[in-house]
């Protein structure tokens, strides 16, 4: 039986109507742009009726792919689908989207909307969620779920107003500009709880209402309760704020009035939306979106995620890790050939880089897990997701899931078994009996306890059975005795003196498929201290490891320690300025014989000057350090590099709020993927907050790479 099948975890559920299916293929084959497919693995699981999970591991002619799918047929009554916003308030910290699903009961997951990061964090575009319009629309497309469970990607818009019944004067209804935009702009917006507590703004007037009508509707009848200017922090609440223009055209409605908010384009039709963008596929066909965010990233290779609906109405979340050696990524063309392949009508990106994330509640488990590998090293808190809920009942016993579902395994290996149970639609259930494990031959090895499988000596196939009552799960063995790929990992891992760090052998055959090595490996090391398990402890120099299974093995070095690299900085860098044109320049040996000069001029159209270069670093740099004289001035120094995918990277190395030479440095993010290349080092007009809007001149000298590992 082949993988995809997974017996153990994979089963017909006839108890469920046929429109509860939710296929993926067996295999991808996107066509060009998608870089084309070598080989790989895939398998499939039923998560809930009309929910399947799909993952594929490819390679492909660019790199290998980790690709995680999730299928929902919408027809299947007892799912729903709904939008869940951070910490449920705009403006938040952000919220893991594992904390979203974990909350809210949700089954599966992805990342949705680009938003406001380290700033308001709340998404840029569309957010309604269990029908109440939460954030009006922008120009970028969204997802969106009907009320009666159609999804659909479509471009909304807003067009709302307000009308008081003020006695004193007959005012005409004023336009809304938004819901929950503050300030207002200069117009009017409904703000409601899920916006958080109200900074004051000056020129406006707050309008506190109470609704009369159901307060889980965003648009109806509201009492005034209160009116006051917007001198102060107001809790979250109800409230109609009026900007200048909007107190032009009408006076603010008086204590005790009804204010009656109408929604003009019809967002309350809708049951959920979310933002995003571009779009990638519109009647199944590549679409370029002459409006897309970040336009200049349209072909680097990311983690990407977004959604897909079927001509067949089926809604597809998908999420392909990137910046990895494991998974390089997509562009956004190759992930528009991706959707096509998988049966897209429509298609549109969600944020992506360290932001993708899927989340899946894989069978016999309680709860939703983390399915890709977030391009942070760890999850990103974002601002809102799509997630998907079951309401099938709980039922008796009925599956038992043994994970891994299928066994491949090097001679010798101990394997660890999970063993669950779920009843027909998927849920959590109680073992029945005790678990019994046998074997179809002694040559394929022994089980010493039903939880663990020791591989034989020997290459052998054939079946491990579980049993629990009349409960049974079959698992497919191979025993394997040589691989197509072993991988030491962490790969390019840099250590401290004394630190440590656990490292695995992953091993693959020809297909992709994993082998389990574990207990099998043997481990050496050059330096240091390794266990037999692969806790590395490092010594004083860079350490050669070497892992041992079979006949085969593998080696990595471990960088130990750092050391700096000269980076000489002259005559060969250029000076530039964004946009292009502008004052400034680049002089040598005016500060210093040794120095480098750059002067900018932020008094006009000029937001950014460059020392340009074009710099291969050497291996595995982990930071830079130079010599800087500040001009206090308050611009932002930052550095501009991009690593093995070519993937751009701007890093920070601080606010010149200094005065005279102090030594800075910026070290780099240990996903950036070496080799690096130095493009610039450059001077920002302060982006966001306290815009600089002077003149000065920074100088440079004793520019050094920081590189890891002891030897120089």
């Amino acid at each position: 039986m082949g993988r995809w099948a997974l017996a153990a975890i994979v089963v017909a559920f006839l108890d469920w109507h046929a429109a509860a299916a939710a296929t993926l293929p067996q295999m991808l084959h996107p066509t060009a742009p998608f870089p084309a497919v070598l080989g790989g693995d895939a398998t499939s699981e039923f998560v809930a009726p009309g929910v399947t999970y799909g993952d594929y591991e490819l390679f492909t002619s660019s790199g290998p792919l980790s690709i995680h799918i999730v299928a929902a047929d919408l027809k299947e009554t007892t799912l729903r689908v709904d939008s869940v916003l951070a910490s449920d308030r705009l403006i938040s910290r952000g919220e893991r989207l594992s904390q979203m699903a974990a909350r809210t009961g949700a089954i599966a997951g992805i990342n949705a909307d680009y938003f406001d990061i380290d700033n308001t964090n709340q998404p840029l575009g569309a957010l309604i969620r269990s029908g109440q319009v939460i954030k009006t629309p922008n120009t970028q497309p969204a997802l969106v779920i009907t009320r009666d469970h159609h999804a659909m990607i479509a471009r909304l818009r807003f067009s709302g107003t307000a009308a008081s019944g003020n006695t004193e004067a007959e005012d005409p209804p004023v336009a809304l500009t938004s819901i929950n935009g503050w300030p207002p702009e200069g117009g009017a917006s409904l703000l409601t709880p899920a916006f958080g507590p109200v900074p004051a703004a000056a020129g406006v007037i707050v309008v506190q209402l109470e609704p009369l009508d159901d307060p889980n509707v965003t648009f109806g009848r509201f009492r005034v309760t209160r009116v006051s200017n917007a001198d102060q922090t107001l809790p979250a609440q109800y409230a109609l704020a009026l900007g200048p223009a909007a107190l032009s055209i009408a006076h603010p409605p008086q204590v005790g009035d009804v204010v009656t908010v109408s929604d003009a384009a019809a967002l309350s039709r809708f049951w959920a939306a979310v933002g995003g963008g571009p779009l990638l596929v519109h009647g199944g066909r590549p679409f370029f979106d002459p409006n897309a965010p970040a336009a200049s990233e349209a072909n680097v290779r990311f983690p990407v995620s977004g959604a897909v609906v079927r001509t067949d109405g089926t809604l597809l979340l998908i999420e392909v890790d990137g910046r990895s050696l494991n998974s390089v990524g997509l562009t956004r063309p190759q992930f528009a050939s991706l959707m096509i392949a998988l049966g897209a009508g429509e298609g549109l990106a969600f944020d992506s880089g360290g932001s993708a994330t899927l989340v899946v509640r894989r069978l016999g488990d309680r709860g939703t897990s983390l399915q890709n590998v977030p391009s942070d090293g760890t999850e990103r808190p974002v601002a809102d997701g799509v997630f998907i809920y079951s309401d099938a009942p709980h039922g008796p016993p009925a599956r038992l899931v043994v994970r891994p579902a299928a066994i491949r395994a090097f001679p010798g290996t101990k394997v660890a078994l999970r063993v669950a149970t779920t009843d027909f639609a998927g849920n959590p259930a109680s073992l029945p009996r005790a678990l019994r494990a046998s074997l179809s031959s002694p040559a394929l090895g022994m089980t010493p306890s039903p939880d663990v499988f020791v591989a034989g000596l020997r290459s052998a196939t054939g079946m491990l059975r579980v049993k629990s009552g009349k409960l049974l799960a079959d698992v497919p063995v191979t025993i394997v005795a040589r691989a197509q790929r072993l991988i030491i990992t962490p790969e390019q891992t840099h250590l401290l003196p004394g630190g440590s760090t656990q490292l695995s052998l992953r091993a693959y055959d020809a297909r992709g498929a994993a082998i389990a090595t574990s207990s099998a490996v043997r481990w050496s090391t050059s330096s240091g201290h390794i266990t037999p398990d692969g806790r590395l402890s490092a010594g004083a120099t860079d350490a050669i490891v070497h892992a041992v299974v079979g006949s085969q093995g593998a080696q990595e070095t471990i960088r130990v320690g750092e050391h700096e690299l000269d980076l000489p900085i002259g005559s060969q860098w250029r000076f530039t300025t964004a946009p292009p044109g502008n004052p400034g320049a680049m002089s040598v040996g005016a500060a210093c014989a040794e120095c480098v000069t750059l002067r900018y001029d932020f008094t006009g159209a000029e937001r950014a000057a460059y020392l340009a270069a074009d710099r291969n670093l050497p291996d595995f740099p982990i930071g830079l350090r130079m010599d800087v004289n500040g001009d206090g001035n308050g611009e932002l120094l930052r550095v501009a590099l991009s690593n093995a995918l070519d993937e751009r990277f701007l890093l920070t190395v601080g606010r010149v709020d200094w005065r005279g030479w102090q030594t800075r440095e910026v070290h780099f993010p240990a996903t950036l993927l070496p080799p690096l290349r130095l493009h610039a080092i450059y001077v920002v007009n302060a982006l966001r907050t306290a815009p600089v809007h002077g003149a000065g001149e920074l100088s440079f000298k004793n520019l050094k790479v920081i590189a890891a590992g002891s030897h120089q």
